[in-house]
């Protein structure tokens, strides 16, 4: 048999919704950014946290002077977080979705003289517009150096965006 008489059928696949992604403007979003800082100390309650080294941000969607995500369109979103404390000190930190506290994250080095680190991931559904950020749950020290990390990207979108043009 001769390669030019292979015929390959390709049959469609049977689907209610096949999410896709928009690319006019409002569309495909990935971002790293860390605490480029030596350290972050004295926080506050509901401090939001600036990670202000961006590493990615494709899509623009994080910004790096609030230290807040925004969801350029529907779609289900991973977060991950890696965080640092410093030596003798604890850090309580909040994974926020539209000033709704999700989670809460905690590494502790009191008494002991090394650093601790903690990593926590997060799957939420989101809404165009919606805003996602780190904030402090209390006083803690973040030792920074970018040891301490903020990433997100979207995994699919849930609602077909309307495009006007």
């Amino acid at each position: 048999m001769d390669s030019n008489d292979i015929t390959t059928t390709v049959t469609p696949f049977a689907c209610e919704y096949v999410p896709k992604l928009t690319l006019a403007g409002n569309g495909p979003t990935a971002f790293t950014s860390c605490v480029g800082v030596k350290d972050l100390t004295n926080l506050g309650a509901h401090q939001t946290i600036i990670f202000d080294r961006i590493i990615t941000n494709y899509g623009q969607a994080y910004r790096n002077s609030t230290g807040i995500f925004h969801a350029p369109i529907n779609g289900v979103y991973a977060f991950h977080l890696s965080a640092m404390s410093r030596p003798n000190h604890s850090l309580y930190l909040n994974f926020v979705h539209d000033g709704v506290i999700i989670d809460g994250i905690y590494s502790s080095a009191q008494g002991i003289t090394e650093v601790e680190s903690v990593g926590e991931m997060w799957t939420l559904e989101m809404k165009q517009g919606s805003e996602v950020w780190i904030a402090s749950s209390g006083q803690g020290e973040i030792h920074g150096y970018c040891h301490t990390m903020f990433s997100g990207f979207l995994l699919f979108e849930t609602e077909p965006t309307n495009i006007i043009g």
